[in-house]
């Protein structure tokens, strides 16, 4: 047997798990790219590598600090001894105007013969600040970070969710650990025997024997992988700081945060990152019309996808679309006489709704959704059931003056663990009709 690592997901395995299996299926999957040969010595030596090498760092930046607060001492510069109380601990910008001046003064601070901005103890907890050693202090990390106040950090994390339509929608799970598991029914149809995973109930005879049944359980699982940002800003740069600074920063990296994950929550593979709708095993696929046109989107392609909508996620489903077809939504009808019905409403100026509706549900324009024609231009989605997990404590932030200290940069640090799935492992079979699956999740099949 070969013990292979999978790339992709493979029959009801999930990519990254380890299999075994027989060297010619081994084979196989590998010259497919499906797969690797796991080798747990190499990735035994890969991990120390990275150890030692990370150690080593470490030692370095700690060389680097020790020699920085020593020049600041013999230079007489020295911190003001920390008080118990002030005004500005309650501050939550801790007395900066905003991420540019925390930003400068972080930068200035650390350097030789500098003065030591003091609302950098404020930012500090009470054992760091009595662990700093006079003249300059480097925080709370190994690369001399300081911690960022939390209002700014907050700030940051809130332009991410009001940039990111279907992430705002996602039910959020605040986590504590590196993995979240949830047990749930397997339900994959509501006919006797597989409601609930298998429950049912039966009328009885008078001392009749009662009928047993059971239900079948799946499970939900969410692990944190890390998503991170990183800018460099020169000695002159920071020398002369501009409010400019904050809004770039906070504005460029907000957007690419929220852009990264919405991209994965419409199409992530689920290895490493999140898993997203259009590769969900919930996914319907509405067929599209008989010789149906190309690069069309019709009334009938509305409806049908309408009528896959599991009925209790109509009331909060959202359709994401591309702006490509927008057009086509404005003279869609259906007929009635002589005149028509519109399908897409429009939305109602300045006093009326935000965005046009499609059954009473608004119409998104999102830049994630692929153009018309293709799988993934229109996405009708109740994201109610897409669980979004994200470490508790948010979006972390840091500054170092260390790691391009010899280039004369300040290094600025964003990161952030998550991870999302669909709650739903796959589509639901009704209990009378036709045999049209249903979900909280479809789209419509490319019209070619």
């Amino acid at each position: 047997m070969k013990r292979i690592r999978l790339l992709k997901d493979w029959e009801s395995y999930k990519a990254g798990a380890l299999l075994d299996v027989d060297p010619t299926t081994a084979s196989e999957m590998i010259d497919a790219k499906t797969a690797e040969l796991y080798d747990p010595e190499a990735e035994a030596k890969a991990q120390a590598e990275a150890e030692a090498q990370r150690k080593a760092e470490e030692e370095q930046i700690r060389r680097i600090v020790v020699e920085a607060v020593s020049d600041l001492q013999k230079s007489g510069n020295s911190t003001p001894p920390a008080k118990t109380h002030e005004r500005v601990e309650d501050d939550p910008k801790k007395g900066f105007k905003g991420l540019w001046d925390f930003a400068h003064a972080v930068r200035t601070s650390g350097l030789p013969g500098g003065d030591f901005d003091k609302r950098l103890l404020v930012v500090m907890d009470k054992e760091q600040r009595e662990k700093a050693p006079s003249g300059m202090n480097v925080g709370i990390d190994s690369e001399g970070g300081f911690l960022v106040p939390e209002e700014m950090s907050a700030q940051l994390m809130e332009k991410t969710f009001d940039e990111a339509q279907m992430l705002q929608r996602c039910t959020r799970i605040p986590m504590t650990t590196q993995t979240w598991k949830v047990n749930a029914i397997a339900e994959t149809s509501r006919a006797d025997g597989s409601r609930q995973g298998g429950v049912r109930v039966y009328r009885r005879a008078e001392a009749a024997q009662y009928t047993g049944s059971k239900t079948a359980f799946s499970q939900v699982k969410l692990e944190l992988e890390k998503l991170t940002g990183l800018a460099y800003e020169t000695d002159e740069a920071t020398k002369w700081p501009s409010p400019a600074i904050e809004p770039i920063l906070q504005t460029l990296f907000s957007r690419e945060f929220a852009f990264t994950i919405q991209e994965e929550l419409v199409r992530g593979t689920g290895a490493a990152q999140c898993l997203g709708v259009l590769n969900a095993g919930c996914l319907v696929t509405q067929a599209a019309e008989a010789a149906q046109a190309a690069s069309t989107i019709l009334a009938e392609n509305i409806i049908k996808m309408w009528s896959r909508m599991y009925a209790r996620s109509r009331r909060n489903a959202v359709w994401f679309i591309n702006q490509d077809i927008e057009p086509q939504l404005y003279t869609m009808t259906i007929a009635a006489g002589t005149a028509g019905i519109l399908v897409y409403m429009p939305p109602g100026g300045i006093s009326g709704a935000q965005y046009g509706t499609i059954f009473g549900r608004p119409v998104i324009p999102i830049e994630h959704c692929e153009t018309l024609g293709t799988v993934g231009d229109i996405i009708l989605a109740d994201m109610g059931e897409y669980l979004y997990g994200e470490e508790a404590s948010g979006m972390n932030y840091a500054t170092s003056i260390h790691l391009k200290f010899d280039y004369g940069e300040v290094a600025y640090r964003w990161t952030m663990w998550n991870d999302g799935r669909p709650w739903w492992h796959t589509t639901l079979t009704p209990y009378k009709g036709t045999s049209n699956t249903q979900s909280p999740f479809v789209v419509l099949a490319t019209r070619a």
